[in-house]
């Protein structure tokens, strides 16, 4: 089978990078092969359904550009995403700085339901945003887009300081993502934490004894990110919580808007502080937020047992 079906994959080049998403339950019915070509081209005239072709479908705002056919989207779908996005555009300005949105257009494409077979949400190397359509507890189109409108958001920062070839970066990068997405839409239900507390999915990891060390995230990111993709996301969000915490918001911004490459001794400098001390005590700040969670233990279970097929890399093992 495809590894793109089964795992989240991240690659980056001087030309674009790309990271694929996906939730591993239950999915919507598969579409045809058609709707899935549509999907791809987004071709008008394509279509599953005998009685008419579908058409180009399509929303716009200021700051974005939604886009689909009538075979995968419905138009309430596209004006619900580009409302949301508008809100998106607002509360990431006021987080990052606006002085950090670029001056442009971001295209966002709805490719219809997710199935095995048509990898994630992603950014392409043109910098449009793909997402997948999952049932409504996932959150439908909209589960992981905060997520991904970060990462579009960053594509011209990416690409003028070909910032996903230096030390740390890919860590540094998906970890800012999902730490923006889960404070400016906390209502989310995708990936990674669904409808349970973030404390608590990312807490358990460490005290069931089944973290996986920042270092080792931050030294094997295209090793370990879709394979270990259910610790890895919250764990390196929560990193960046703790900077945030610990240290106040310039200091991560400081270090994902770098200027210069990202490595160890860089980020020891903003923060004043060896890395590895940082980690210890990134470690001890968030076991000491799970055990201050009312029944952290009890719905640590209960994410579990949902979520029973998940793989768990184990240290000797996996890494």
């Amino acid at each position: 089978m495809d590894p793109d079906s089964q795992s989240r994959e991240a690659h980056a080049g001087r030309r674009g990078r790309r990271v694929r998403r996906y939730v591993h339950h239950p999915h919507p019915p598969r579409p045809g092969l058609i709707a899935a070509l549509c999907s791809i081209a987004l071709v008008a005239g394509c279509s599953e359904d005998p009685a008419g072709p579908a058409v180009r479908i399509s929303a716009d705002s200021e700051h974005f550009h939604f886009q689909s056919t009538s075979a995968l989207a419905t138009q309430a779908e596209l004006d619900e995403g580009i409302s949301r996005a508008d809100e998106l555009w607002s509360a990431i300005g006021t987080f990052v700085g606006v002085g950090r949105l670029p001056n442009r257009r971001i295209t966002v494409t709805l490719d219809g339901d997710k199935h095995d077979s048509n990898g994630g949400d992603h950014i392409d190397d043109r910098g449009v945003v793909h997402l997948l359509r999952r049932g409504p507890a996932f959150g439908g189109y909209f589960g992981a887009l905060a997520h991904e409108i970060v990462h579009a958001l960053r594509y011209d920062y990416w690409h003028q300081y070909d910032s996903w070839s230096w030390p740390n970066f890919p860590f540094l990068d998906e970890g800012f993502a999902e730490f923006v997405a889960m404070q400016v839409d906390p209502s989310k239900t995708g990936f990674p934490y669904y409808w349970f507390n973030p404390d608590v999915v990312a807490g358990h990891w460490l005290a069931r004894g089944e973290s996986i060390p920042p270092a080792t995230l931050r030294g094997r990111h295209h090793e370990l990110n879709s394979k270990c993709e259910h610790q890895a996301y919250p764990l390196r969000a929560y990193w960046l919580l703790y900077i945030e915490q610990s240290w106040g918001r310039q200091a991560v911004l400081d270090i994902v808007y770098a200027e210069v490459p990202t490595t160890d001794e860089f980020i020891a400098n903003v923060l004043g502080q060896d890395i590895e001390q940082v980690d210890v005590g990134w470690a001890a700040w968030l076991l000491s937020r799970y055990a201050a969670t009312p029944g952290a233990d009890a719905e640590a279970a209960e994410f579990r047992n949902h979520f029973d097929g998940i793989y768990v890399c184990r240290v000797g093992t996996d890494f």
